[in-house]
């Protein structure tokens, strides 16, 4: 057997402004329960893309205090990236742990697979079925020659983006997927939850938000081409305001989209920089989780 020494150890993310709905964040909160009576679960979310399902996990471990670790399966060529390697230390050989590794091995990690259907090889993810298998809970390191088992209360989160306009994804393997026992589906925020968000997190008035938001959602679900645009990108667009540069720039610069599109969608929408539209969802079902 060889020894196994870990690498710094992992730290607790801070929280950020976190928008999620109140059903999300029912089981969010039973994930936490479950796990902190040392119990391990596995949790999966998906979701288009840019709509928070890296930041959820990331939320969930700072507001639970538990050290946070993020495996990129979209870097991993084979399996034995995610271990770690064998090196000789004073005349000894010692296997140095991999950050999946170090992770299992923490108590009460939040483990995030992120982008879990994008591996260079199908076969990177065979090395995950025994970890996420509730029967198992733990995988053989044949360099180290020694069995690692899950810590206890250890969380896995696993996102990805589905469908044909994600290059390099493949269909989630059906019996990797049966191992979830929490399946979470994102969507984009409502315009009023989203316009807080970037309030929230870019200082933007409410009201230049909510315009923003309402021409996002006005090319989103354009009929004739809709454009998915991220959270993410909607911010980026607030911060420009922010700094100063024009919104038609913002959104032409952020989005990429062609112009003389942005400009039939803004006339459709009779655009006045002032205007706040009526809002057609409503946040009673939306709050900061915290």
């Amino acid at each position: 057997m060889t020894t196994i020494i870990p690498k710094q150890p992992l730290r607790v993310p801070r929280p950020v402004q976190y928008f999620v709905r109140n059903n999300h964040r029912q089981l969010l909160d039973y994930a936490g329960k479950v796990t902190s009576t040392g119990q391990i679960m596995n949790v999966l979310v998906t979701g288009p893309q840019g709509c928070g399902k890296s930041t959820m996990p990331l939320q969930f471990a700072a507001i639970n205090q538990r050290p946070f670790a993020v495996i990129e399966i979209g870097m991993l060529a084979e399996a034995s990236q995610l271990f770690g390697s064998l090196h000789v230390r004073e005349r000894e050989t010692v296997y140095l742990a991999g950050k999946f590794t170090q992770a299992l091995m923490t108590p009460n990690c939040v483990i995030h697979l992120q982008e879990i259907n994008r591996p260079e090889s199908d076969k990177t993810l065979n090395a995950m079925f025994s970890v996420l298998d509730d029967q198992q809970r733990g995988l053989w390191i044949d360099d180290a020659e020694t069995q690692v088992d899950v810590a206890p209360g250890v969380c896995f989160f696993a996102s990805l983006n589905e469908g044909y306009d994600f290059v390099g994804t493949m269909p989630l393997d059906l019996a990797l997927k049966d191992r979830f026992e929490i399946k979470i589906g994102l969507d984009y925020l409502p315009a009023n939850t989203e316009a807080q968000l970037l309030t929230a997190r870019t200082g933007l008035t409410y009201d230049k938000a909510l315009t923003i938001i309402n021409i996002i959602n006005s090319l989103r679900n354009n009929t004739q081409e809709p454009i998915p645009i991220s959270t993410r990108a909607t911010l980026e667009i607030a911060r420009m305001l922010k700094f100063g540069i024009g919104l038609t720039d913002a959104l032409i610069a952020s989005v990429a989209v062609d112009e003389s599109m942005l400009e039939s969608v803004l006339v459709a929408m009779h655009f006045d920089p002032n205007m706040t539209q009526t809002l057609q969802r409503t946040t009673t079902d939306y709050s900061i989780y915290n």
